[in-house]
């Protein structure tokens, strides 16, 4: 094949062009200091480099997030931190006025300062960042917290800010206002008793909260100075039951002066015995010595005469003084008798005939002359009056071990006193029962309340409750239910009293008395379950002087800081998460700018010296290409 000169000229520019890119290459190579500068120099590394650029460019989205998150957080800490200091505030007011040292102007003056930090509270609740609200949920253009002066409304929503922290992960910034200030930190009423009192229809069923009593044999024994009495209760339904079989039962038994009625306080069964607090022959042995009785293990003891006689006394199946007085009279002892005198409490010992001297002492290990308070220490003379035996005066037991009738009637005692009122009996609170029942039958004033929910107000009147005896629980609820106010009245869960709760979320709720300690009071729904209400409770109590106002707010607002503290605990959380995002991201960052610069980053000692080596090559084409070619002062005219 011939070679013409137009194939060498050809070939010569091609290699001198290929020189001349290779060089050019490698000039851009050293001068960006990147492998990669179009994607021709590496496809499948440019693949790569873009993939690693655009996971950092999201890394720095993601920080970028971060950084406003925890600047939202930041923000938020500090703002219920002085929300939190502001309550701490308001909390020593109300202990400090809690008591009744202080005066009308003292009271004015810290109404005054609860309005402040009222005030306070609700105006860093409508904080901003920027010019957004930050406790607004998603409503960040309008203040939070509407205040009228008598009542605080929500207006933000619930919805979350959130920042996506890495892929798939993300971190809810704000908190919601509603969560905040208003939002109930209990239920009024909630733990309240109302003490329903008894009375003749209380079925035995409604006691102690419901349990009702375990009748079980339905008999209990009843001792006073006069007797002893089995009680059978068997067909007892009611508390009117109860008592008039008691009394029945005791009179027919001997204890007429014994009667048995509802107590002063409502809640329990009262014993009254009327007679002489002296012993009588009726007196069962077991009511003397405080309850501890005779014991009659070894039921005999002696009596000696000056005469050298000795006469034993058999007691043996003896339950009250007059076995005691027939056995010692009956002991065939001449002229000496025993008997228990008008107004004693003790047994005394007679002898006629006028012996020299009498001695009375234990048989065995027996202790029964001791327990009779007749025991001598030395010879005796005349009459002898023995130690009072300090009986009990009123005194119950259970009829056979096991059964628990009488515990169950709160009736289970022994007592030194003419007179005894039972334990609380509990009765069950239920939505039938009577108005004048509440508070162990004192009922209530009846007095107006009011109620504030959000910015409306509302009096409720009681007087036509009052003018009904029979009204209940539940004719209270209907007219508190719709006197429009917006809540909801239940038993609470305790079933000991009422419990209200608003309808409408995202306000405040305060339910207030027109009087002091009346109605609302009585009831136990006075107050606020929130801690803006609680201090405007706080705030208006002050100005009427109500001492006992303070004390009740005192609890809620330790419920507010608690409260608030949470949410702060939750922002910690918050913030601990969106710092240890960020120290993920930036090792991603930095990891990832490692592989990146694996890539795309040139070996710059080696480019250079390849840079070299093509300049040199370059420069050798050149000059090779300039002899080949020789042009003619032809070529450069054509």
């Amino acid at each position: 094949m011939r070679i013409t000169n137009k194939m060498i000229l050809d070939q010569t520019v091609f290699n001198l062009s290929r020189a001349y890119s290779r060089f050019i290459d490698l000039q851009a190579i050293v001068s960006s200091g990147r492998r990669i500068n179009k994607p021709s120099d590496d496809p499948v590394g440019c693949t790569r480099d873009l993939s690693y650029r655009t996971h950092l460019d999201e890394l720095g989205q993601f920080n970028r997030n971060i950084s406003r998150a925890k600047s939202l957080l930041n923000f938020t800490d500090y703002s219920l931190g002085s929300m939190t200091d502001y309550v701490i505030q308001a909390e020593d007011i109300a202990v400090q006025l809690s008591n009744d040292t202080y005066d009308d102007a003292a009271r004015d003056a810290a109404a005054e300062q609860i309005s402040d930090i009222l005030d306070q509270i609700l105006d860093t609740g409508n904080s901003t960042l920027g010019s957004r609200y930050i406790f607004a949920g998603s409503n960040t253009r309008t203040a939070p917290f509407d205040f009228n002066g008598v009542g605080v409304v929500y207006r933000g929503n619930d919805d979350p800010l959130n920042f996506k922290l890495y892929r798939g992960a993300f971190l809810t910034g704000n908190i919601s206002g509603a969560e905040l200030l208003i939002k109930p930190t209990m239920t009024l009423g909630d733990g309240f008793d109302l003490n329903p009192g008894l009375s003749r229809t209380t079925f035995l069923s409604n006691l102690h909260g419901g349990d009702g009593v375990n009748l079980g044999d339905g008999h209990f024994t009843l001792r006073t100075l006069n007797g002893e009495a089995d009680i059978d209760l068997t067909g007892a339904l009611n508390i009117g039951d109860v008592i008039d079989e008691i009394n029945a039962q005791a009179a027919a038994q001997g204890l007429s002066n014994l009667t048995v009625s509802i107590s002063e306080a409502g809640n329990s069964l009262k014993f009254v015995d009327t007679s002489d607090p002296y012993l009588t022959v009726n007196t069962p042995l077991s009511m003397l010595n405080q309850g501890s009785g005779v014991d009659l293990t070894v039921p005999q003891f002696a009596i000696e005469d000056s005469d050298g006689n000795s006469y034993t006394i058999d007691v043996t199946g003896a339950a009250g003084l007059g076995d005691v007085i027939d056995a010692i009279n009956g002991a065939g002892i001449p002229d000496l008798t025993a008997s228990i005198e008008p107004g004693t409490n003790w047994i005394t010992i007679s002898d006629a005939v006028g012996h020299d001297y009498i001695i009375i002492e234990e048989s065995g290990a027996g202790t029964v002359a001791e327990d009779l308070g007749i025991l001598t220490s030395s010879p005796i003379g005349g009459q002898f009056a023995g130690e009072d035996l300090q009986p009990w005066m009123i005194a119950t037991s259970e009829s056979t071990e096991g059964q628990t009738t009488a515990a169950d009637l709160g009736i289970h005692f022994q007592t030194s006193q003419t007179s005894f009122d039972g334990d609380d009996l509990d009765p069950r609170l239920t939505l039938n029962t009577k108005i004048t029942e509440l508070r162990n039958g004192l009922g209530i004033s009846y007095s107006m309340i009011h109620i504030v929910n959000g910015h409306d107000s509302f009096d409720i009147d009681f007087s036509t409750l009052q003018e009904n005896s029979n009204a209940t629980l539940k004719d209270l609820i209907r007219l508190i239910e719709g006197s429009g106010a917006q809540v909801d009245l239940r038993l609470n869960d305790d079933k000991t009293g009422i419990a209200l709760e608003s309808r409408v979320s995202g306000q405040s709720l305060v339910v207030y008395d027109t009087t002091e300690e009346g109605s609302a009071s009585q009831l136990g729904i006075a107050g606020s379950p929130d801690l803006v209400g609680s201090l405007l409770y706080l705030r208006d109590g002050l100005e009427r002087n109500w001492g006992d106002t303070a004390q009740r707010v005192i609890d809620r607002l330790q419920l507010g800081q608690g409260q608030l503290s949470s949410l702060r605990s939750i922002v910690g959380n918050r913030t601990n998460r969106a710092e240890s995002a960020e120290a993920k991201n930036l090792n991603q960052e930095v990891y990832t700018t490692q592989l990146l610069s694996e890539v795309e980053d040139a070996d710059m000692l080696m480019a250079i010296t390849e840079l070299s080596t093509q300049e040199v090559v370059y420069r050798a084409a050149l000059a090779a290409s300039a002899r080949v070619l020789q042009p003619s002062l032809v070529n450069f005219l054509s």
